[in-house]
């Protein structure tokens, strides 16, 4: 790519690691990892959990923070992550799935409701960044104001000519609502048949 103001440092883009950038990484609200889901911060509880019923072993929890850390290091030293506004949140991705395990492995110590809140706060975070379609988090819920709640993609089915793209979204927001449905009932009768552990003495 042709060097932009950021990218013309170091040796095309590479240069030495930058606290600012490897800050604005995590919390910048146009690309930073934990504004855009905040709930992958509890990864790093995790570590210091032990009665909690589902856990990593050690090594593979160290191997995901070292991980983390090293590809940290590494998008804070590439310049092109200045460039995040354009697109969203992105450089940071392949680090997600080690932090959401570690994340549910410290939401298990935390009470039954306040985890469902947090999983409906994260859900809810999720729907309106994609019906917004913006980048930076802080314009999310003025977007969706201008259009009248209009879910991006919903404009795009009317601009194609489609017929009742109402009905084609109540659709899909009642096939979501049943799939979660469906899982919370699930996992209500897990806990209702799971056998009651004799108290001790």
């Amino acid at each position: 790519m042709p060097p932009t103001a950021p990218t013309a440092h170091g040796y095309r883009g590479l240069d030495w690691p930058s606290p600012a950038l490897a800050w604005a990484l995590l919390t910048d609200p146009r690309f930073g990892l934990f504004v855009y889901s905040p709930a992958l911060a509890m990864a790093f509880a995790a570590p210091f959990l032990t009665r909690v019923r589902y856990r990593l072993p050690q090594r593979e929890t160290r191997l995901i923070l070292i991980y983390f850390a090293l590809f940290l290091v590494f998008c804070s030293a590439n310049q092109y992550s200045w460039l995040q506004p354009l697109t969203g949140f992105r450089y940071l991705i392949p680090i997600v799935p080690g932090l959401a395990l570690l994340a549910v492995q410290a939401a298990q110590a935390l009470p039954r409701l306040l985890r469902h809140l947090l999983a409906c706060f994260s859900c809810l975070q999720m729907l309106l960044l994609a019906a917004a379609h913006e980048n930076d988090v802080r314009r999310t819920l003025g977007t969706l104001l201008e259009r009248r709640l209009e879910p991006l993609w919903l404009i795009r089915l009317r601009q194609a000519g489609t017929p009742s793209a109402w009905i084609h979204a109540a659709a899909l927001l009642a096939s979501i609502a049943l799939m979660v449905a469906f899982f919370e009932v699930v996992t209500l009768y897990r806990e209702i048949r799971k056998p009651a552990v004799p108290e001790r003495p």
